[in-house]
């Protein structure tokens, strides 16, 4: 397994950390965190690491020659976990300068590093670029900075995996639910802002066992990285096709936004 090469992007916190801590083990993985990777992580001396901030790529130039110094032509698989929340709160309490933060982390960074990822064929034909995205792609109220940038990104990537099928690279998001990460505890911490509703249920994620959906989201990213050749070009974009998913044995139906025929 460890002849294929992963990038995770945004790998240190959150869904990434736990992505991140399985993939090691099993392939070439190279990290990329907005913030100094903390080496004290005993997964980390198992993978390489870059320091990658969404909100300024004035270091790819510099990404790239690192990659080239460690042997690295091109990724197997691209899989973006970087995430902010943003601001919660209402709407005409929210400048543009917020928005704007949360949609370049969230959006316009990613778009540029793909872009750059496919200019210099570290993304070529049968890579995979999975997506992790989040069911609050769908507009929440007093999250309208993240529901709003990630409902973009969303369609970003439904656009994508139309326009790459021509060059193979297949394209999938992934909507794990939600876990207690930062993004959780920061609702916890808002509850003033986000109301009864959501703080009720952000505290019932922080006691909830998550050892089963994370094993869940390790197979469905295992599945789709050990299958690109298998995932064909054929079909229309879709949502949660079971005969589909049930093919490639993936259970949990729910984890995916979508996934092409094969």
């Amino acid at each position: 397994m460890k002849n294929k090469n992963i990038l995770i992007v945004g790998g240190q916190k959150g869904i990434g950390l736990f992505i991140s801590k399985y993939l090691v083990n099993k392939y070439n993985t190279v990290i990329t965190s907005s913030s100094k990777i903390d080496k004290k992580k005993i997964f980390y001396d198992k993978c390489k690491k870059f320091k990658i901030n969404l909100a300024n790529l004035n270091n790819l130039d510099h990404f790239y020659k690192f990659l080239k110094i460690n042997n690295i032509s091109n990724f197997d698989s691209v899989i973006i976990c970087a995430s902010i929340l943003g601001k919660i709160g209402k709407f005409e309490n929210l400048s543009i300068h917020d928005y704007k933060k949360t949609f370049q982390i969230n959006l316009f960074g990613q778009i540029e590093l793909i872009k750059f990822l496919m200019k210099k064929k570290l993304l070529r034909s049968n890579s995979n670029l999975i997506c992790i995205s989040t069911s609050l792609n769908i507009p929440d109220p007093y999250f309208s900075e993240y529901s709003t940038s990630k409902h973009a990104q969303y369609a970003f990537m439904l656009t994508l995996s139309e326009e790459l099928k021509k060059k193979k690279i297949f394209v999938n998001c992934l909507m794990p639910g939600q876990f207690h990460t930062n993004m959780n505890q920061k609702k916890i911490s808002s509850k003033k802002k986000v109301g009864n509703i959501i703080f009720k249920q952000a505290v019932r994620i922080k006691k909830m066992n998550e050892e089963k959906k994370i094993k869940n989201l390790e197979n469905a990213i295992d599945i789709l990285i050990q299958n690109n050749s298998k995932l064909k070009i054929s079909g229309k974009i879709i949502s949660a096709q079971y005969d589909n998913l049930n093919k490639l044995k993936l259970k949990n139906k729910s984890l995916f936004t979508f996934i092409r025929k094969t």
